[in-house]
Parts: C-alpha cells; sequence; structure tokens
C-alpha cells in the first residue's frame, strides 16, 4: 500500500463548558483575595483601592497613611492613624461590592 492515508488521531470530546465560563468576562478581572491581601498588608497606604481602580481615593489614603506615620510621634499623627483605622474597616466592608462592580460592568456602560 503505497499511499494509504494515516490513521486519523482518535477525537476527543469536548468538556460540557458553556463559552461564556470558559473565557473571563473582563480582561482585567480582579480578585477578592488580592485586594483583601493587599488591604491587609498595606490597607493604609490605600494599595487595595489603587488595585480596584479608585485612584483618587486611594490617593487621599496613601497621603493621609503616610502624613499620619511621618506625624506618629505627635498628637495629630495618631488621630491620623485612628482616621486610618476606621477608614480601613470600613473598607473592609466594601471591597466585595468594588470587586463586583470592577467584574460585572454594566451593560450600556452607564453607572446606576
Amino acid at each position: 500500500m503505497p499511499n494509504a492515508p494515516a490513521p486519523a488521531a482518535p477525537q476527543h470530546a469536548a468538556p460540557d463548558i458553556p463559552a461564556a465560563a470558559a473565557t473571563p468576562r473582563h480582561p482585567r478581572e480582579k480578585s477578592a483575595g488580592v485586594a483583601y491581601a493587599l488591604w491587609f498588608v498595606l490597607g493604609t497606604f490605600g494599595a487595595h483601592r489603587f488595585y480596584l481602580g479608585r485612584y483618587a481615593t486611594g490617593g487621599a489614603m496613601l497621603a493621609l497613611g503616610a502624613a499620619s506615620m511621618a506625624l506618629s510621634p505627635r498628637a495629630i499623627g495618631l488621630a491620623g492613624l485612628a482616621a486610618i483605622t476606621v477608614w480601613q474597616l470600613l473598607d473592609a466592608a466594601r471591597v466585595p461590592g468594588w470587586v463586583r462592580a470592577w467584574n460585572d460592568p454594566p451593560a450600556d456602560g452607564i453607572a446606576g
């Protein structure tokens, strides 16, 4: 048999995964785990807010955190650290909503 066709490779069935589940919904999808890790380690400086695209308030948190650390030997610095601590605790409850909002933006692009 000089020109016999080669045997075909076995065909494997693709798993039953919907196309929407197989691909990420957002090219830069964010993780709540990463956001909470940043909140825990660098929350005083607003790292979790920068990660979730909240740059203005992240910058404010960075400025307040850095100034409070620098002034911590004085009462005003301790007051700033107290304010940052309260802000961080409030952010802990808000992170899941921010991650959800980032990963599932409105279809028409208008925030409501």
